[in-house]
């Protein structure tokens, strides 16, 4: 292979220039439509792949018309990178089969308040994981054997189905808690569905953190939406309490309520975090009317705190 420059293209792959401007700007139908599909980020093969001379490449980055994203990737502008366009830059940057997952993954199918650590990229089983981008967040490489399975398709941008992304996010969280609120977030805005979690899980047989996922999955089912509703659960099982027997429970008498969850035999109501809970106008307004409930449990669950503490 012959020397490679700064823009990541091999000098040895340099050809004729084909139809391009003296000054440098693109007019093929191939690269506008490359250009309209892609949110102004390209790779070096591309350009090559539709005739571009490298030495255009290498000079409209050298005059700061273009700004690198990384080997052999640019956005065709000088201004600066959008979010979507550097989760273009961090598939680009790792080849032509490769695909956005985890919490990247979650954002671009519309999953909100999900904390970025990082462009986690999945790659076939096999491929060499080795490549550069200079980005907000760390890039991270993976291989995934089901990769082709769980391929989204009618996007632009190649990524893992929601379900393949969510399940990968939980697995490589900083942290349990961290995993389970990315499950909780994708199932809570119907981004996915927990029967969709379960089935692409069986395709995942040596993902990390798979006992807490399925538990995860197990609560998700059971109605708990919420980090707090998760956090509650943990802690029943930590001091062998009884799990509610149903969670996010439509009342519907004098108007439509929800309770966090109810112990059916024992006819108490669970209301779940927050401090409105914790006053005693609420207890009326949050209680089931006419149901002859014999209480209202309210527990406040914080991260700060070891244990929630109960009414």
């Amino acid at each position: 292979r012959g020397p490679v420059g700064v823009s990541g293209l091999s000098h040895k792959a340099r050809t004729a220039p084909a139809p391009w401007c003296s000054h440098g700007l693109v007019g093929t139908s191939a690269w506008d439509r490359l250009a309209t599909g892609q949110d102004q980020t390209r790779a070096g093969r591309q350009a090559l792949g539709v005739g571009m001379p490298p030495t255009v490449w290498d000079s409209r980055l050298g005059t700061g018309c273009w700004r690198a994203a990384g080997r052999g990737v640019a956005f065709t502008h000088s201004g600066p990178p959008s979010q979507r366009q550097w989760r273009w830059a961090a598939v680009l940057a790792c080849g032509p089969r490769a695909a956005l997952t985890g919490d990247a993954g979650m954002i671009e199918h519309g999953v909100r308040r999900v904390p970025l650590s990082g462009f986690d990229v999945a790659l076939p089983a096999g491929k060499h994981l080795t490549t550069a981008l200079v980005g907000p967040v760390p890039l991270l490489l993976h291989r995934v054997s089901a990769l082709p399975s769980l391929l989204h398709t009618g996007r632009g941008l190649p990524l893992l189905t929601p379900h393949g992304a969510t399940l990968h996010a939980a697995a490589w969280a900083s942290t349990d808690r961290a995993a389970e609120l990315r499950l909780a977030l994708a199932v809570q805005q119907r981004v996915t569905a927990v029967p969709l979690l379960r089935s692409a899980l069986t395709l995942l047989p040596a993902l990390p953190r798979r006992t807490l996922i399925r538990r995860a999955l197990d609560e998700l089912e059971l109605g708990a939406h919420a980090q707090s509703e998760l956090d509650f659960l943990r802690f029943c099982r930590r001091y062998d309490l009884p799990r509610p027997d149903e969670l996010q429970v439509l009342v519907r008498a004098g108007g439509t309520r929800y309770l966090d969850g109810r112990y059916r035999r024992q006819k108490v109501a669970l209301e779940i975090d927050g401090a409105y809970h914790l006053w005693v106008e609420a207890w009326s307004a949050a209680a089931s009317p006419g149901r002859g409930w014999l209480g209202l449990l309210s527990a406040y669950c914080s991260p700060s705190r070891s244990m929630p503490f109960f009414l």
